[in-house]
């Protein structure tokens, strides 16, 4: 008998969700803390279908994502407390990610593309007026020079 490896046990096959049910869990003063939703997959599995949404225990938004058949889809967000964008991931469908951060003014400061949690291609810096500071290369996680 062959043995699956850990990625192929982990990968879903599923192509629908039932008796999806949304849940909300709170901090001990009483605000919310995440909502999120979640439903039986025909794979029998239990995955995410929906929005996640984590708050701050004051109530202020921290971080938001969407799930589709237990995967991240689209923009993965992060605020400040100030409420201020910090962080986001965009999870796209070819199966590469794009992750950028931001300065506290709201300006860009790093933009770089991921694929199987490797940097691959032109990670850009700028600095917190927008201007390009830096560029570099990557393959597969390894930086070019």
């Amino acid at each position: 008998e062959e043995e699956m490896t850990d990625a192929e046990l982990m990968a879903s096959w599923a192509t629908s969700v039932s008796d999806l049910q949304e849940y909300t869990e709170t901090y001990e003063n009483g605000n919310v803390k995440v909502t999120y939703s979640g439903g039986i997959a025909d794979n029998g599995r239990w995955v995410l279908h929906g929005a996640e949404t984590w708050f701050y225990r004051d109530g202020a938004k921290k971080r938001e994502v969407r799930y589709q058949l237990g995967e991240k889809v689209g923009e993965e967000t992060y605020w400040g407390r100030d409420g201020a964008k910090i962080r986001a991931w965009d999870h796209q469908t070819d199966g590469t990610h794009v992750w950028t951060q931001y300065w506290s003014n709201g300006q860009r400061k790093s933009v770089s593309r991921w694929i199987d949690h490797k940097c691959h291609g032109i990670a850009r810096t700028w600095d917190p007026a927008g201007n390009l500071i830096s560029e570099k290369e990557f393959s597969h996680g390894k930086f070019i020079d």
